[in-house]
Order: C-alpha cells, then structure tokens, then sequence
C-alpha cells in the first residue's frame, strides 16, 4: 500500500472506532501506532516511543491541556459562559444578521473560523482591483495592506480558500437538508459549526441534541473543516502529500 492509501485508510478506521464509541484519544493512538507500523516497522515505532514520549512527559506543554479544562469548568460552573451569551444577546440581538457578521468577526492571529476579516479586506481590494484594469489596462496596479503590498500568491490564496468556503458551505448545508432538518436549522448550523460560532438558529438555537445521527456527523466533520480552515484538511485527501 502506498503512503497515500494508508492514511486514508487509516482515517476511515478511525472514524468507525469514534462510531462504536472508542475513546478518541484510544482510537487515535491505535491507529496512529498500526500506521506507523506498517511504514516504518515495530522497530522503527519503538524506537521512537522511547525518546519521543519520554520528551513529550518531560515538558511542560501539556501542562495547558488541564489548565484550559479547568478554565472552561470555572467559566460554566460560575455561569460566566451563559451570562456572555446573554450580554452578548442584550447589546448586538437587536441587530439583524448576527451569525453573518460572527462569520467574518475573527481576527487573523485568532483561533476562530470563517472567513475573517482580512480575507475580506483582500477580496474587496482585489476586486477593486479588477475593475480598475478593465478602465486602464496599461496600468499596474497594486493591492496593498498598510501601505505594503500584498504578493499574488496571497491573494489568490484567499480566492482558493473563498471558493471552497462557499462550495463546502453549500455541499454540507445541501447535505443537512437530506437528514430532514429544516432550511434555517440546516443553513444555521452549517455556519455555526463552519465558523466555530456555536449555537445557530431554528433547532439549534439551544443545543444540537435533537438532530439526526447523520447530521451530527455532518457537523463533527464541519467543524473539523472550520477549525483546520479548509486546506489543512483537504490536503491530507491529496495523493501529492503523501508522497512527499
């Protein structure tokens, strides 16, 4: 089997041992440990367990894992996670359109979803862009951000990530209809778990409790989509990077 094989192989494995309720962190070590096995050898992966999980239990990296659990029990036991929601509801609910604009509210440097600010900056710049070579097409323009111009590559970058923002959002928001969940409630949390937003609309607008079996696997796959912001997972699927 080819590198590419076995990693696709191993990803389908893996969802089907999370499917009959394998812990994730058993289920991930397992077939982490068979795939490095058939690659590399038994030899290979012990030699590597000896000097690599020695170092990782001798750092203090880890030491955020149970801090950011804790973090999070401090902010949903002292209720400070439902009084943000709730403030948040008071001084932006009368606003139309707050899942659009939680959509494109990250930061660059931020850890949430979506397609951020800056992308749209760059989109709208180069657009403008566009239009300003159709009316002179011997000029050279250039798309700059804070007085420093942006290469090509990045903004076609953005145009590849805006293209399969809008194609996954509309393949998996097609794909939530099919379980039988409603437009608003499909559409709604396509985006909320796309963008990393949280509750959306209609059915969700609590919990997602009530959805269809299928529908949460949807939304567990597109919330890995979101926060992997699409490329760094569609890559892996890609016969090229494994094998480089």
């Amino acid at each position: 089997m080819s590198g590419f094989e076995i990693g696709v192989t191993g990803f389908v494995i893996l969802l089907l041992l999370l499917a009959i309720r394998i812990p994730i962190g058993v289920a991930m070590l397992a077939v982490g440990m068979v795939g490095y096995v058939t690659i590399a050898g038994p030899i290979a992966l012990l030699s590597y367990l000896k000097t690599e999980m020695y170092w990782r239990f001798t750092t203090d990296d880890l030491s955020v894992v149970p801090l950011f659990i804790l973090m999070g029990q401090f902010a949903a036991k002292a209720g400070l996670s439902a009084a943000l929601f709730r403030a948040a509801n008071v001084w932006l609910g009368h606003h139309r359109g707050g899942i659009a604009m939680a959509a494109v509210g990250g930061c660059a440097g931020s850890t949430a979803g979506g397609m951020k600010v800056i992308r749209l900056v760059l989109l709208y710049k180069q657009g403008r862009r566009e239009i300003n070579q159709l009316i002179h097409p011997n000029a050279i323009f250039t798309v700059k951000l804070g007085n420093k111009p942006v290469p090509d590559h990045v903004i076609n970058a953005v145009w590849g990530f805006f293209a399969l923002y809008i194609l996954s959002y509309v393949g998996l928001s097609i794909a939530m209809s099919a379980t039988g969940a409603d437009l608003v409630t499909a559409f709604s949390a396509v985006t909320a778990c796309l963008n990393n937003l949280g509750p959306g609309l209609g059915a969700v607008a609590q919990n997602y409790a009530g959805l269809e079996p299928q529908a949460k696997w949807i939304l567990t796959a597109t919330m890995l989509l979101g926060r992997l912001e699409i490329f760094t997972l569609l890559v892996l699927f890609s016969p090229a990077f494994w094998r480089s």
